[in-house]
């Protein structure tokens, strides 16, 4: 309407996102796909983590705070971290993929979208800098029964410590890079 389109002629036509989402939930709910992992995890056993920003992995000093927090964070809740390609080779060339594994974090390779989904549905919080989880976070705190809030922790190395203090009950962790600009 400001750019001088007659206000009749504009529709609301939804989120591409949000409808594929929804037309995929039930084939993810069903999929449990944590129980097809063999690690032993129910529904809401787990925080789930997805990391792939390059300003989050590319940056030595940032991954390593990430991944201290990740390590801490497996000492008190089951972490399972399908890992992007690029994430994996960085946390390969410094080290932090083999001190993930040693505290007994379940590192994955990646996985589709429907088993991924199906992943976050049976999290009981998701650590991540998805831009696709900050589109549909409000779609996902409806979807995910054990989340009753979102909460977004900026993308700095004291991100790493408000992370290991966040309810893993209850809420979802978005670990999210700052805004540029």
């Amino acid at each position: 309407v400001r750019e001088g389109i007659d206000a009749d002629r504009v529709h609301y036509v939804g989120n591409t996102m949000i409808d594929s989402l929804r037309r995929i939930e039930p084939r993810a709910r069903e999929a449990a796909y944590w129980t097809e992992l063999g690690l032993g995890l129910g529904v809401h056993e787990y925080v789930l983590v997805t990391l792939h920003r390059p300003s989050n992995v590319d940056g030595e000093r940032q991954l390593a705070g990430i991944t201290a927090a990740l390590v801490e964070l497996a000492g008190r809740v089951p972490v399972v971290f399908p890992i992007h390609p690029r994430t994996h080779k960085r946390l390969e060339e410094n080290g932090g993929l083999a001190r993930l594994e040693e505290a007994g974090i379940h590192c994955l390779g990646p996985v589709g979208y429907v088993q991924f989904l199906s992943l976050e549905l049976g999290a009981g919080a998701i650590v991540t800098d998805s831009g696709r989880l900050l589109e549909c976070n409000g779609e996902f705190s409806r979807l995910l029964s054990a989340a009753d809030s979102i909460r977004l922790v900026g993308g700095d190395i004291q991100a790493a410590d408000e992370m290991n203090r966040a309810p893993l009950r209850g809420a979802i962790g978005l670990m999210a890079a700052p805004a540029s600009g």
